[in-house]
């Protein structure tokens, strides 16, 4: 007899999803992951428009809005080194908030235990500028396993301590 507790099958299509459904479903995740961290303390919407931000979290019963831009890794090296350009114009200082780069491995249902929090004035001054593929940009290079000191270190967060990081 088998148990009713066996998971099914891994679904077929949570391996063949597409780059425009992959960012959704981090930027699904990323909104879960501090809305229940706040403990009720806050909520998260989107923007009707895409202005350069995918997401808000609004503590309640103030005016305090935190806008975030999400991007995410599917996936790393085997040390989870990452890298990804990108491009000057994408990173508005004027809009506040935090860049969250995300890493969300297979079978893509949940976070990876690390993230990082960055305010895009600070992303300009820690990524190295380069050119790729003819456009002005900024290289973000971090490792989400290392806890090792490096330039992006003080913005790594775990997902964990996302409630101390939105109290603070």
């Amino acid at each position: 007899m088998q148990s009713p507790l066996t998971p099914r099958p891994r679904p077929r299509w949570k391996t063949e999803l597409s780059s425009a459904q992959f960012g959704t479903i981090a930027e699904d995740l990323l909104a879960v992951a501090p809305a229940a961290s706040a403990n009720g303390s806050g909520t998260v919407a989107r923007p009707s428009v895409d202005r350069g931000v995918d997401l808000y979290i609004r503590r309640l019963r103030t005016l305090l809005t935190v806008p975030f831009q999400v991007k995410a890794f599917r996936h790393v090296d085997a040390d989870g080194a990452a890298m990804m350009d990108i491009a000057a114009s994408d990173i508005r200082e004027k809009s506040g908030g935090y860049w969250a780069i995300v890493h969300v491995p297979p079978p893509h249902d949940q976070l990876y235990s690390r993230l990082f929090l960055v305010p895009p004035g600070d992303l300009r001054k820690v990524c190295r500028r380069v050119q790729s593929h003819g456009v002005d940009s900024y290289r973000f290079s971090a490792n989400f396993a290392s806890t090792d000191e490096g330039p992006l270190a003080p913005f790594a967060v775990d997902v964990d301590r996302l409630a101390e990081w939105i109290a603070r």
